[in-house]
């Protein structure tokens, strides 16, 4: 695993619940890995943590979904299961208890936080910057509606031999989630690119065809995080106009 500087642990501990999470205690980095689904988008947030040593992997979609188990009975949750199930976003007060509780709890152990799966609009995004106070830099996974449209029913097509598909891969639902993301997360991506806080990582053109070469797009990921996290100056990286010319 890749080292960086550990931050500082020289404050106290603070009691602090999610309603009044203000700040990183020990101001550790934050990455974030965005990009549509299907865009494989939480296995390389889980291959960044691994690699970067004592960062800390919050994927929002696990999040939701064991607190959904948890909370079988539950009348607020089991309304939230159902919405994630159709593909229906999750009120942001919900995200943001769970996310925050999570980043609360590895305070002190963790070096880094690598985030997937939120924010996921303007709204949001607005709320995590007052809120956590540090953004190093957001990752964006660039792949044609294609090739997440093959890569998610693949998925789904999988899990039902298997028994472990998902509600919302059926091909109703990853339309509904696939509109929501061109709808609130593209706005959301050109407000971090106005803020020099993004990255596109670009597929090839023709991967609907074959797999995509995941270890070069993991290198590209990985360069543009050492560029922000190691190096003076951040990392600009492709531009969303240039995403928009495939």
């Amino acid at each position: 695993a890749q080292s960086v500087e550990k931050p500082s642990t020289r404050h106290a501990t603070r009691d602090k619940t999610p309603q009044s999470f203000k700040g990183l205690q020990h101001n550790a980095p934050v990455v974030l890995i965005i990009g549509a689904p299907g865009s494989n988008r939480s296995e390389y947030a889980a291959r960044v943590a691994k690699k970067y040593d004592g960062f800390v992997l919050l994927n929002m979609s696990d999040l939701l979904r064991k607190k959904v188990a948890e909370s079988k009975g539950d009348e607020l949750w089991d309304r939230i299961g159902k919405k994630i199930d159709q593909g229906e976003a999750v009120p942001q007060k919900a995200c943001r208890e769970l996310l925050y509780t999570a980043i609360h709890q590895h305070e002190g152990t963790s070096w880094g936080h690598v985030i997937v799966g939120y924010p996921r609009n303007q709204t949001q995004i607005a709320d995590f910057e007052a809120t956590v106070g540090r953004l190093d830099i957001s990752i964006l996974i660039d792949c044609t509606e294609q090739f997440c449209t093959k890569a998610v029913n693949d998925r789904y097509v999988k899990g039902q031999t298997t028994g472990t598909n998902r509600a919302d891969d059926a091909s109703d639902i990853f339309k509904i989630r696939m509109g929501y993301f061109k709808q609130n997360t593209l706005p959301m991506l050109k407000y971090l690119e106005d803020k020099v806080k993004l990255h596109v990582v670009r597929a090839d053109a023709d991967m609907v065809d074959r797999d995509a070469d995941e270890d070069k797009i993991f290198t590209e990921i990985t360069t543009a995080i050492d560029n922000a996290l190691l190096i003076d100056g951040g990392a600009r990286g492709s531009s969303l106009e240039s995403a928009k010319q495939t």
